[in-house]
This record gives C-alpha cells, sequence and structure tokens, in this order.
C-alpha cells in the first residue's frame, strides 16, 4: 500500500513540475519576443508547449502565438492561432475579443452551414455525449456522428427487442424472449451481460463502469458487471430517473407523488425527499445545486445544506431552462426568455423570442432555437449575436458535440451549424442580401435571379431573399403558384425578426388588399388563436402562455397583456364587452377586459361545464349536472339548480332558459329561478348543439340531425337529416324569413328553411378548421385554406374573397373590419365590403 502511495506521489510531483515548466516556457518565451525581438525562437518555444502542454498550456500557447504572429505581421497565421485560442476561450470577455481579432485579421464572410447529412429514415432516439452522437432511425440503422463526420455502425441486436441506451462503450437492451436486459459491446455480436429483469423497463440510466439504474414496473434496480447489486420493490411505479446528485452521492427520482426521492448508490436506501405541490415538469441537476420547474415556480434546491430551499421564482409558465455562464435561463411557453441570478433568483434581463429550445452554444453565446427553423445566438444579457434560419422545420432540440451544433431536420436531415461564430464578421448570406438589394433597386432583375438562387443554397429560410424573390416573380410575370410561395415562404420566415417582417408585410398587405398584416406575439404553440372584441379593442387569449391580450383593431400592434393564471389546456370561457369569465377547476373567474382589477372568483357546485352572457347576467352550468345564474354586474348569486346529474348544453332566451342532457332530455326553465317551466320532446340521443333565436330552438344531434321547436308553443316544427357530423347551426333572418345554417364536418355549407324538406342550397367548401360560418349582413364568412371566402346567403355563392397564404382560422368580425390568423400566428385585418 505505502508503495502504491509513493509511485501516485512521484506522478503527481511530476506532473506539477512538468505543468510549472511549461509555464516557465511561455513566459520565457514572451520574455525572448519583448524584450529581445528574438520572433523565432518564442515561436518555437510556444509550439513545443502546443505539442507538449496540458488543455491550459496549450490555450495560452496558441493565444499568445497568435499575438505574436498579429505584431510580426502575419495575418493569415495569426488569425489560424486566435481560432484554435477560441475554441478553449475561459471567458465571455476573452471569446468576444478573439473573435473581434479573427473578423480584424480575417473578415471574409462565413457560411454557418459545415455540413449536411441526408438521411432516408426519421430518427427513433438519439443518443448523446460531449463528443459523440448516435442517431437510431426507424428502420433501426444506426449512425454516429462525431465531429466533422458520420458514419453507419452495424447493429446486431434482435429486431424483437427494445434499445434503451447506446455509447462507445455498447448497447443497452432488452427483449421479451425471454424478458431480460442486456448489454452488449458496440462491435459484438452477442451481449456479455444479461439481468433477469421480467417485466417492461420504463427508464434507465447508466453510469461509468458499464453500471446501469433501471426502473421496471414497481422495481428500482442497480446492475453493474457483478450483477444486481440492489432492487427495490413496490416503491417506485411511474417514477422516472432524474440522474445523480454528486455532492450527496444519491440517485434522483422523479415520482407521481411531486416529489424528489434521494437513493443512496450502495445501499438504495431512501433517506431524503424534496416534496412539491404540483409535479416537476423540468429540472437540472448541477455540481452544487438542483433546479426544479414545478406548478409556475423554479426552486433552487442545495440538499447538502441546512436550509436546502435557496430561492423561488413565482409566476412562470416554464417550457425549458439552462444553465448559462453561471446564470439561470428561463423559457416560458409565451416565448420569453429571461436571466436569473444563480445566487439570489433575482431577474435581470429579458428578451421575447420565438424559441421553443434554449441552450449554450459556446462560451459567451447562448442558443434560442425555434421549432420553424430559426436559430439565434445572444449575448450575456440577451442582446442578439446573430441569427440564422434553416427554413426547414426542426425535428426536436439540436445537440452540441465540440464545436459544431446538429439540427435534425423534419426534411429527414441533420445541419451542422459552426457554434463559434460571434457575429464579428458578416454571414455570407447576409452578404449576398445586400448584393441583391442592390441589383433589386437596380431592376437588373436577369442577374437578381441567379444570385438567390446561390443565397438560398447557403441560407434557405432567408426571408429577405424570399421577399426579393416575390418582388422578382411580379416583375417577370411568372405564375401564380411561383408567386404565392415566394410569398408565402416570405411571410412565413420573416417571423420573429420585427425589422424585416415589418417591410415584408407591408408589401405583402397591398399585395393581398389587406387592410394590415401583423405577428401576433404568442406562444410557440399557438396555432390557430381564436378572438374577441368590441368597439375599438380586440382580444385573444393565449392558453398556453396563460396571457390575456389586448390588440389594436387599427394596427395589429400588442398594446398590452395581462396573466390569467394557470389555464386548462382547453379552458371554458365567454364573454361580454366588459369581462371575460374562465373556468377553473371548480371556479369561474371573472377578469375586467377595460380595466386591470383584481380578479373576481364564483365559486361553483362542480367544475364548469358551459358559460353564456345575458344582457344582465352570466350563466354556467356544470359538469356534475348544476345551473347557476350570476347577476351582472355585482356577480351576485340568483340562483344553483341541480337540473341533470351530468353536463348539458343550455341556452337563454327572454325569460326562459331551454336546456339539453346529453342524452336528449329537453326542458324549458323559469329564467328568473331556475325552475322547469316546460318539458320538451325527448330526442333519445346525444345532443351536440342548442341555439335559440326569435321564436325558434335549433337542435342537434350526434345522429346528423337538427330538430327545429318552437319555442313559444314548444312543439316540434321540423327535423332535417344531413349527410355528416354537424359542426356548427344558425338561425338567420334573409328577408324576414327564419332559416337554418348548418356547417358539417365533410366541409358542407348548408341553408334550410321552414317551408321546404329540401336544402335552399348547399356550398361544398374545404379546408375550414371548424365549419362555423361567421354571419354579417346576409354573408357567410367562413376560412377555406389559404383564404376568407363570403358566400351569399340568398345564392349560396362566393360573392367575396380575400386571400390569406400560409392559412386562416375562424373569422371574427369587429367595427367593420374581418379578422382571421394563420397557424403561424400572422393576423389578418380587411375592411368589410359595406
Amino acid at each position: 500500500m505505502l508503495k502504491i502511495i509513493s509511485i501516485l506521489m512521484l506522478l503527481l510531483t511530476a506532473q506539477m513540475t512538468w505543468a510549472v515548466k511549461m509555464a516557465t516556457d511561455i513566459k520565457e518565451a514572451l520574455y525572448l519576443f519583448e524584450m529581445k525581438g528574438d520572433f523565432s525562437k518564442a515561436t518555437k518555444i510556444l509550439e513545443n508547449v502546443i505539442h507538449n502542454g496540458d488543455l491550459d498550456d496549450k490555450t495560452n500557447a496558441y493565444f499568445y502565438l497568435a499575438k505574436i504572429q498579429d505584431l510580426n505581421g502575419n495575418a493569415s497565421i495569426s488569425s489560424l492561432y486566435y481560432k484554435q485560442s477560441l475554441t478553449s476561450a475561459q471567458s465571455p470577455a476573452d471569446a468576444y475579443w478573439i473573435s473581434e481579432q479573427i473578423a480584424r485579421l480575417s473578415p471574409q464572410p462565413e457560411n454557418l452551414i459545415k455540413q449536411k447529412i441526408p438521411f432516408k429514415q426519421n430518427i427513433l432516439k438519439s443518443f448523446k455525449s460531449p463528443s459523440q452522437l448516435f442517431l437510431l432511425f426507424e428502420d433501426r440503422n444506426l449512425f454516429q456522428i462525431n465531429q466533422d463526420k458520420s458514419s453507419q455502425i452495424p447493429l446486431s441486436v434482435p429486431n424483437t427487442s427494445t434499445i434503451h441506451h447506446i455509447s462507445s462503450n455498447g448497447v443497452w437492451y432488452s427483449d421479451v424472449d425471454p424478458l431480460q436486459l442486456y448489454f452488449q459491446p458496440l462491435t459484438a455480436k452477442s451481449p456479455i451481460k444479461s439481468y433477469p429483469i421480467s417485466n417492461k423497463i420504463d427508464d434507465l440510466f447508466t453510469l461509468p463502469g458499464n453500471q446501469a439504474l433501471v426502473l421496471s414496473g414497481n422495481s428500482l434496480f442497480f446492475i453493474s458487471n457483478d450483477g444486481i447489486r440492489f432492487s427495490i420493490k413496490d416503491r417506485y411505479q411511474n417514477c422516472s430517473i432524474m440522474g445523480l446528485y454528486e455532492p450527496l452521492n444519491r440517485f434522483l427520482l422523479n415520482c407521481p407523488d411531486n416529489a424528489i426521492h434521494f437513493i443512496q448508490t450502495d445501499t438504495g436506501t431512501e433517506d431524503y425527499v424534496i416534496s412539491q405541490l404540483d409535479p416537476i415538469t423540468h429540472f437540472k441537476i448541477e455540481s452544487n445545486f438542483i433546479l426544479l420547474a414545478s406548478g409556475h415556480s423554479i426552486w433552487l434546491y442545495k440538499p447538502d445544506e441546512h436550509t436546502p430551499l435557496v430561492w423561488k421564482y413565482s409566476n412562470v409558465n416554464i417550457e425549458d431552462l439552462s444553465i448559462f455562464e453561471k446564470k439561470i435561463v428561463l423559457l416560458e411557453t409565451s416565448g420569453k426568455v429571461t436571466l436569473l441570478d444563480r445566487q439570489t433568483g433575482f431577474p435581470f434581463s429579458s428578451l421575447q423570442t420565438d424559441a421553443s429550445w434554449i441552450s449554450p452554444m459556446a462560451v459567451g453565446s447562448l442558443g434560442l432555437y425555434s421549432k420553424d427553423g430559426r436559430v439565434t445566438a445572444v449575448d450575456t444579457l440577451l442582446r442578439p449575436l446573430w441569427s440564422f434560419h434553416l427554413g426547414i422545420a426542426l425535428q426536436n432540440r439540436p445537440f452540441k458535440i465540440n464545436d459544431l451544433l446538429y439540427f435534425p431536420l423534419t426534411d429527414q436531415s441533420i445541419v451542422a451549424l459552426n457554434t463559434l461564430h460571434y457575429g464579428k464578421t458578416p454571414l455570407l448570406s447576409t452578404v449576398l442580401v445586400s448584393q441583391a438589394h442592390k441589383l433589386a433597386s437596380k431592376k437588373q432583375w436577369k442577374e437578381l435571379s441567379p444570385l438567390l438562387d446561390s443565397l438560398l443554397k447557403i441560407e434557405y429560410g432567408n426571408a429577405e431573399a424570399w421577399f426579393l424573390k416575390a418582388i422578382l416573380a411580379e416583375t417577370v410575370n411568372s405564375t401564380e403558384k411561383e408567386k404565392q410561395k415566394a410569398w408565402s415562404e416570405a411571410v412565413r420566415l420573416s417571423l420573429g425578426d420585427s425589422q424585416k417582417s415589418k417591410l415584408i408585410l407591408s408589401r405583402y398587405s397591398q399585395m393581398i388588399n389587406a387592410k394590415f398584416t401583423h405577428f401576433l406575439q404568442l406562444s410557440p404553440k399557438t396555432s390557430y388563436p381564436q378572438f374577441f372584441g368590441y368597439k375599438k379593442n380586440l382580444y385573444t387569449v393565449d392558453v398556453p402562455a396563460q396571457t390575456l391580450q389586448n390588440i389594436n383593431p387599427e394596427t395589429g400592434e400588442l398594446r398590452w397583456i395581462r396573466n390569467l393564471g394557470k389555464l386548462t389546456n382547453s379552458p371554458v370561457m365567454a364573454n361580454d364587452e366588459n369581462t371575460l369569465a374562465i373556468g377553473s377547476g371548480f371556479k369561474v373567474h371573472i377578469h375586467e377586459l377595460l380595466k386591470e382589477e383584481k380578479i373576481k372568483t364564483l365559486e361553483l357546485p362542480g367544475k364548469p361545464f358551459h358559460i353564456e352572457y345575458s344582457n344582465n347576467a352570466i350563466y354556467i352550468s356544470t359538469w356534475n349536472g348544476f345551473l347557476v345564474k350570476v347577476l351582472k354586474p355585482n356577480l351576485n348569486l340568483a340562483w344553483s339548480r341541480k337540473i341533470f346529474t351530468m353536463p348539458f348544453h343550455f341556452t337563454s332566451k327572454g325569460n326562459d332558459l331551454f336546456v339539453a342532457s346529453l342524452e336528449g332530455e329537453l326542458l324549458k326553465l323559469w329564467n328568473s329561478s331556475g325552475q322547469i317551466k316546460h318539458t320538451l320532446e325527448s330526442l333519445h340521443t346525444t345532443i351536440t348543439h342548442l341555439e335559440a333565436k326569435d321564436s325558434l330552438l335549433a337542435v342537434a344531434n350526434a345522429d346528423n340531425k337538427i330538430f327545429i321547436f318552437s319555442s313559444n308553443s314548444n312543439t316540434l316544427l321540423k327535423s332535417i337529416s344531413t349527410s355528416s357530423e354537424i359542426n356548427s347551426v344558425q338561425i338567420v333572418e334573409i328577408s324576414s324569413k327564419i332559416h337554418i345554417l348548418a356547417g358539417l364536418a365533410n366541409q358542407e355549407i348548408i341553408l334550410y328553411s321552414l317551408e321546404n324538406d329540401n336544402p335552399l342550397w348547399s356550398f361544398n367548401g374545404a379546408g375550414s378548421i371548424f365549419v362555423s360560418p361567421i354571419v354579417n349582413n346576409n354573408i357567410a364568412w367562413i376560412d377555406q385554406k389559404n383564404e376568407i371566402i363570403g358566400i351569399s346567403l340568398t345564392s349560396g355563392k362566393i360573392s367575396h374573397r380575400f386571400k390569406t397564404p400560409g392559412g386562416a382560422s375562424t373569422p371574427f368580425i369587429l367595427d367593420k373590419t374581418i379578422f382571421t390568423a394563420s397557424p403561424k400566428r400572422l393576423l389578418y385585418a380587411f375592411n368589410l365590403p359595406f
């Protein structure tokens, strides 16, 4: 034992002596150059350090060689050494300074894309380490990606197996016959280890030395080369493995009881728990702390300290989080990025983005990645360094390997970008765009076309290139399809860049005869925003971001944004001109629209199912069959009645309320008391829609039928059979006569009269999201793929068209303007033609 210790001490002493020698050599080289002017000897000494020193020695040697070559007038050689030094820069200040020197010495524009690897299949799973990436495809082909190269690796595991992890050491997989867990070296033909785990593997976390922590069924196993070191049964069902917290040498499990369970690595004993009120959705395990996202808060814990909770940051809905330059970075669902001080949790910088993921790119460079392919790098204060658009949607978040960032795209390819670009030198695509603008200004169209083609090969997602391509297409009379393609791409790709989008959308609005087009500042998860409003106020609720937005209907600009608190994925909502009612749990929250006041809350006897406003009241039905009436404006309870034992539809009309159970029972209630006034004919089938207007009550059911009742005499007047599922039913008046307008799931829109059995007309539509027309002045407005059309209620023919390239949602009409939004959150506004 003493002999081993002596050898280790000798090795350590030798290593320290060598490190001192390298440091001394660097000082000698600097002395020879600065004091003696001996360029040759100085460079030779530094080159020797590069060949023989450790990483820190090499970093310093590259840096000083670059400075010496620079001072000696060798710009190209100096630039090469600075690039080597940049790969191991120690601080953001060093990285920024070195990149400035590279730009000064070698100012050539840079092409960010370093590699594009086409594949024939979608990625099934990915397994990453700092220096390599393994990609398992749907056809079970395995590729390994290292710096600047990729190669296919033969995978000799059974086709029936489930692969859990792949690294350079080998493959962990399970098979069904027999049901066991196996470990197999990467190039081997058969496994070298098997473990008798009899249930399906739910989660597996690997450690050095071919060790793994495994969750299977309701059991936890820790396995190594020697077999199963410990197993725990009936305790951790439906948990997931977070990782290893090294300061305490504990495995961490995230469990359905909203807690982190700490498991001793040697015995499997649980000895510590961090409990939360809400599920833990995101986490980071660092060298001396644990960061959690739970509920609407971020929590930083140091479990090995006397007071584990260090700080809590609230009122955020987290999409992603990261650690960047000793700071906490939060990406909210709304796209807002915030920097927090790691010691205090205090926010000191924020930025609104369209990002879906965040991660450090390099020293002093944070990457923001949107699902549609935009890549933005920002500095330590969230100031933009550069932006680049891949033009193709990302399949999932990128992977960093050494100095390259790999982006898996939905076109079944992977693109690698250089992470060591700091925006000090121009991008090649930026230079070409500038040249293209000059050609366009001089109307040199023949020269412009090939330049744009070259530019789009370098940066397919360059919005300005597509904008100029659209202008070119209009000028040279290209086909309508080519024009639409260019404009659609220009608009889509300008999302997230306020300067470019302002120019592009201004010209685009003129082309489609829009009042304006404007990008909405909504969460990337919001595909088809719905609008409501009154007079000069346009509103939308961003459900994923849990916010209410007030939009200027004259310009599309955001006026203000308010937090609505926790919302479900599909909240029950209704509104009038003054308030917005939103269901949450066993409550309804009433938000003032015209002024910011304290939110009023209505307690309910059940979870809200449907909410409806009248002139003087708010009505709420619940999932357990209650109907509640609350008087406006003071929100005093008028009455609460148990109507059915299940949820039901209802609608108010004057002194009456009509209710329909999901099983087809129809009742008329006294509006003043909620008591039964009359029992209508039972339909004995599931009711889907209910509307009362004038003297009629329209009821639609799941059997594709519409029943028309007299709301006065309560008698059935007519039944209508339709050819498809009914999406919407409206009672409309045309030339003083009452008609029924129905929207069907097969995209048909049909108008019925009370007198005739056959429809007055039928319109075969295509691509409507909800097939629910908005009726205004005898025109039924509806979204149809890439346009909004107006259908004359008199003839059933198209009377007006508004182009919306990129798609549209159900329109909304406010103050003689019709609004709609595309899936990419582009707001269109058109003046009504009357």
